[in-house]
């Protein structure tokens, strides 16, 4: 076995690790180690910008109102404008590094909150839906994360919110799978590599 195969072989299996054929999200009943979404504070817009992790540092992400909103600073807080109504929200990672999205808020009314995610696979949206009851109380946290490993492309909050606030993302980590690939891929370089140095 010469080196350039060796090199394509740890490479395929290193790649083929890490991209999943199909992803899949789920409710998360216990979220653990999301981390909060800081925004700038800005009136009267329909998109703009915060970041996770930490304030004015950490990934980016876009988000865009159907109607204008008044936002606040720091830990995320997205409201209506005066006299004005707030029915999405969308969240879009600029960098595809997160599994996992976490919210609160409050509605106008008590009804239904709806989540739509998109994943960076094409896949089509995954819908899911949680029941609200009480008018101008917080409500949540509700979450969803991937159970395979998956990221985020986008995902879309709907209801009629008083308030969308608390917005937390999870960060991906590379499976166990994947680790076990690249070990076993340098380890057939280290092979290779002594091989040719005997010869």
């Amino acid at each position: 076995m010469n080196r350039s195969t060796v090199v394509a072989l740890a490479s395929a299996a290193l790649f083929g690790a890490s991209a999943p054929s199909h992803a899949l999200f789920e409710i998360n009943l216990d979220p653990q180690n999301y981390e909060k979404l800081f925004l700038n504070q800005t009136k009267n817009v329909t998109s703009f910008n915060g970041t996770v992790g930490a304030n004015n540092s950490g990934p980016i992400v876009d988000i865009t109102t159907d109607n204008p909103v008044d936002v606040g600073g720091g830990f995320s807080n997205i409201k209506p404008v005066k006299n004005g109504s707030l029915n999405t929200v969308t969240f879009t990672p600029q960098d595809p590094i997160f599994r996992g999205f976490l919210f609160r808020g409050q509605l106008e009314e008590g009804s239904l909150v709806k989540l739509s995610v998109l994943d960076n696979q094409g896949n089509p949206a995954q819908p899911f839906t949680f029941p609200v009851a009480g008018t101008n109380q917080d409500f949540g946290p509700f979450a969803i994360i991937s159970n395979d490993g998956e990221t985020i492309k986008s995902v879309t909050v709907t209801a009629t919110f008083k308030e969308e606030k608390q917005n937390e993302f999870l960060r991906a980590v590379p499976e166990p799978e994947t680790y076990a690939m690249l070990g076993l891929g340098l380890a057939l370089m280290g092979i290779a590599a002594r091989r040719r140095s005997i010869f």
